[in-house]
């Protein structure tokens, strides 16, 4: 997949990478900043064993589905693009 919606993918992955890092360094700020939250967010993991597997399991499902999703749908479209100008000519002749 080189395009999507007509734009190229390597800029939407740098402006999305870019994106990341952005909102990854104002956590870290905002940890760093204030670390009585994060010593509260991180206290309750051990005590919500269950709670947390289940939100983990949850997004790696998910995040599989929608990756599964579009390999799929890419597949499909390689194979349409592929095999169909042969068939649609001989179909014509």
């Amino acid at each position: 997949m080189e395009r999507v919606f007509g734009v190229p993918t390597t800029p939407i992955a740098i402006a999305l990478a870019a994106l990341w890092l952005l909102c990854a360094l104002v956590v870290v700020a905002l940890g760093l900043r204030n670390r009585v939250l994060v010593r509260l967010a991180l206290r309750q993991i051990p005590r919500r064993r269950a709670q947390t597997g289940l939100v983990t399991l949850g997004l790696m499902l998910s995040s599989t589905i929608i990756t599964t999703a579009f390999g799929t749908g890419d597949t499909m479209s390689h194979a349409i693009r592929t095999v169909e100008p042969p068939v649609s000519g001989a179909l014509m002749k």
